[in-house]
């Protein structure tokens, strides 16, 4: 009888023994499924918190986020981290044009651009139109076709008061011309007989870099009175007569050989600039001289900050900006697509679209990562850049009007004013034009070239408007 009742208090005490065991296993597994649980709810609140929100400092610093020490430094990341920065893709809109397959790089000015399309084989002249586009009210007028033999439209610039083009045959014949939006007249400034000449305009003034078979030179005219005065003579044909020079009110901005070079072993570079209210004296041009140690290349002004990059376009070129005669900021690299806008530098990289606010030393995306956006064009606040992500084997552009908000969430730094918008609307143009030859001379005897007789139409058709679907 003791036996059995020995028997039965060690059944009992075994089947609480494996009761606890049960019980252990259970609260051991529920444990470790919270903890999973908790690990995944606090990896998806930092995947999906804004750059701003809980972050790491070496998140920001990946991120090329203002941090006190890239401001002191003057070195923001080379190599941001896409992933983790600002993202302001958002509210950015495919422009609303597919009557042609191929857009040109547009002129920009507020909300109107100005660009050459076409459709056709690429064996063949495509860019063989000229279009108005409103992005407002999404509307296109056709401007001008092209009659010349290979004719094609490149360069083609924009204001409230003048829309410029250039159009080529690609051979020796590169015609210069200007069109006033108030009366639809159309000038020829000049045919550049050598080879496209880089265009930039800015109010009345238009500059470009011309290059000749002895040497190059950088040419300004005065669209109303039709002057024309040669600005600078390059003797290194090779290098800088391939570098557009820029216009930004009164200042003329170009790049030139450094007068006092460090060593004869380093190829660096100096950045003219003028005032034209200022340095035009009797004595001719004295331009003013910034010598930041790199070369340059295709320098920007926007009146406060320049901006280029070191190489000739190659793909491994550094964008630098820099005030005048200060330390240059080296922005990205790998950058051959740039523009300066107002407050920040806009560039291509690895098939996105980036800018860099300068007050903030933050850059950010303008596309998404999975976007695939090249060729970035600015003006002021108007950001425009070919959108690769549609298919189709049409070329679509993107853009995006970025307000304070966008570039300064936090609110605006200190010496930063409020962006206005100083573009106006302009007249539209009539529908008949003249084209009219300028019979003042360039300048030293040189004379503008005579509007072509059998080649150049005398007078443009009805300008198409049309509104895009």
């Amino acid at each position: 009888m003791r036996r059995e009742e020995r028997t039965n208090r060690r059944q009992g005490k075994r089947k609480k023994l494996q009761q606890i065991s049960r019980v252990k296993h259970i609260l051991l597994f529920s444990l470790g499924g919270l903890l999973v649980a908790a690990a995944a709810l606090f990896i998806a609140l930092k995947l999906t918190a804004s750059p701003g929100e809980e972050t790491s400092p070496a998140a920001l610093e990946d991120s090329g986020a203002a941090q006190p020490t890239a401001a002191e430094s003057g070195q923001p990341s080379l190599t941001p981290n896409p992933d983790v920065m600002r993202n302001l893709a958002h509210e950015a809109q495919d422009v609303r044009f597919d009557k042609e397959g191929q857009i040109n790089q547009p002129g920009i000015w507020g909300t109107e651009l100005f660009f050459s399309a076409g459709s056709g084989s690429l064996d063949d002249p495509v860019l063989t139109r000229l279009y108005l586009y409103n992005l407002t009210t999404n509307k296109a007028q056709k401007v001008k076709e092209t009659e010349i033999y290979k004719g094609e439209y490149y360069e083609t610039l924009i204001n409230d008061k003048w829309l410029i083009y250039l159009e080529t045959d690609h051979g020796t014949n590169n015609y210069i011309y200007a069109m006033n939006r108030a009366d639809s007249k159309v000038t020829l400034i000049k045919n550049c007989k050598n080879g496209k000449p880089k265009l930039r305009l800015y109010g009345d003034t238009l500059i470009w870099m011309e290059q000749d078979q002895q040497e190059d030179k950088l040419y300004m005219v005065d669209l109303v009175s039709q002057e024309n005065l040669p600005l600078f003579t390059f003797s290194d044909v090779a290098t800088y007569g391939t570098s557009a020079p820029s216009i930004y009110g009164a200042w003329i901005v170009w790049s030139g050989p450094d007068p006092e070079p460090a060593s004869e072993d380093t190829v660096t570079s100096a950045i003219y600039y003028i005032n034209l209210d200022e340095d035009i004296g009797e004595n001719g041009i004295e331009p003013r001289i910034y010598r930041p140690d790199t070369y340059v290349h295709e320098p920007l002004f926007n009146g406060q900050y320049f901006a280029w990059i070191d190489t000739n376009k190659s793909f491994n070129a550094t964008l630098y900006v820099a005030q005048p005669n200060t330390t240059p900021v080296a922005v990205a690299s790998g950058i051959s697509a740039y523009g300066l806008g107002d407050g920040f530098v806009v560039y291509g990289k690895d098939n996105g679209i980036y800018l860099y606010v300068i007050a903030t030393a933050e850059t950010c995306r303008l596309t998404d990562v999975t976007e695939n956006g090249i060729l970035p064009q600015v003006y002021g606040r108007t950001v425009i850049w070919q959108n690769k992500s549609i298919g189709g084997g049409r070329d679509v552009l993107r853009y995006k009007i970025l307000s304070d908000e966008d570039l300064y969430p936090g609110g605006l730094p200190e010496g930063v004013e409020p962006y206005t918008d100083a573009t106006t609307p302009a007249a539209t143009t009539v529908a008949e034009t003249t084209i009219q030859t300028p019979e003042e001379t360039t300048a030293a005897g040189e004379t503008t070239a005579t509007t072509p007789t059998t080649t150049t139409p005398a007078a443009t058709t009805a300008p198409e408007t049309t509104e895009a679907e």
